[in-house]
């Protein structure tokens, strides 16, 4: 499994080709991007804040199950 940066960032480009957000690069830095809750917390955050497309929510729902 994906670990840390590599699982981080592997969420970030599901959404998007950006940077990653400082929540998400924090959460990378604190040792909290090891785990399937993990990501889903995070992808749980990024696509309600609103700066993620309905196309990139339609996207991601398929990966994460």
């Amino acid at each position: 499994m994906l670990q840390d940066w590599e699982l981080g960032l592997a969420v970030n480009h599901a959404l998007s080709y950006i940077r990653p957000d400082e929540t998400l690069r924090q959460a990378i830095v604190e040792g909290r991007m090891r785990t399937r809750q993990d990501v889903e917390r995070e992808v749980a955050r990024m696509l309600n804040d609103g700066q993620y497309s309905e196309a990139a929510r339609v996207a991601i729902f398929p990966r994460l199950f």
